[in-house]
């Protein structure tokens, strides 16, 4: 455990428009069931299941209130362990930048909540790799990777002469963000594991996902 550094939060975004999703299913993407929970059930357990978060931030928005609905009677609204807030829904990076706003006392893990596989070994894996003195920690997979799952990955970019792509995972220390109207500088973290790339966001990947999680069962 690293020492000196602030309590730390894991958020999970739930509050996507889920635009690609709904035209084959109509509900939010976080209330497709799979196997035996709904999606954002999946993550939420796993962050659960881990020792050093001090809580859980379910963020919601105006897209996604049938989650919200569900969330609440699950977990209901005076859990200690287990917070609810929720943003405009006006795009993700204003989402992030009221979360960062709003939660500046706490290391942040921000968390997508279309990653049902992610386990507590991806997650401790994750936690073990960050170095909190820098301002931001972003996962990213190595785009051969995510191809070789079946996955389509939605973007790509260059680093290092190799292409990657982002995990939607970052870890955030707000007390090291001097200026959150500029872009914050990251520190990539490549984490070729199938829980971390095996991301939702079409039917396809709904599939492959699907028939992994039977496999496990």
């Amino acid at each position: 455990m690293q020492r000196n550094i602030p309590k730390i939060i894991g958020v999970i975004m739930c509050g996507g428009k889920s635009s690609r999703m709904r035209k084959h299913y109509q509900t939010e993407k976080t209330m497709i069931r799979l196997g035996n929970k709904l999606m954002v059930e999946y993550i939420i357990d796993s962050l659960k299941n881990t020792k050093f978060f001090f809580k859980i931030v379910l963020n919601t928005t105006k897209h996604t209130a049938r989650t919200k609905a569900f969330l609440v009677k699950k977990y209901g609204m005076d859990v200690p362990d287990i917070e609810f807030f929720e943003t405009g829904g006006n795009g993700y990076s204003l989402d992030l930048k009221s979360l960062l706003l709003k939660y500046s006392d706490y290391i942040i893990f921000v968390f997508p909540a279309d990653l049902p596989l992610l386990s507590l070994y991806d997650i401790e894996n994750i936690y073990k790799s960050c170095k909190f003195q820098y301002p931001c920690n972003s996962i990213i997979i190595e785009k051969s990777f995510v191809e070789s799952l079946g996955i389509k990955p939605s973007v790509s970019f260059t680093y290092r002469n190799k292409d990657y792509c982002y995990a939607g995972i970052e870890i955030f220390n707000p007390r090291k963000i001097s200026n959150l109207e500029n872009n914050i500088p990251e520190r990539f973290i490549v984490k070729n594991q199938i829980g971390i790339a095996a991301n939702v966001n079409l039917k396809t990947d709904l599939e492959i996902v699907r028939r992994m999680i039977q496999t496990r069962i």
